[in-house]
């Protein structure tokens, strides 16, 4: 008996599992590929020097 005759054939059950895997998988994928605009915007805003940080802090602090 070769290996593909000893395996059990694929079944509904199996085949929902693969497909919610799938759907998860890519609900992930999708949710990750918006996150990326935030990240530039967040490098983009950095401030150059140590003292303009400071005084980003000292800003935000006073709100």
């Amino acid at each position: 008996m070769s290996d593909n005759e000893k395996r059990a054939p694929v079944g509904r059950r199996d085949l929902l599992k693969l497909g919610a895997v799938g759907l998860a998988a890519s609900g992930l994928a999708a949710a990750g590929l918006g996150g990326g605009a935030s990240v530039a915007h967040a490098a983009a805003a950095r401030p150059g020097t140590p003292d303009e940080a400071l005084a980003a802090l000292k800003e935000g602090n006073a709100r």
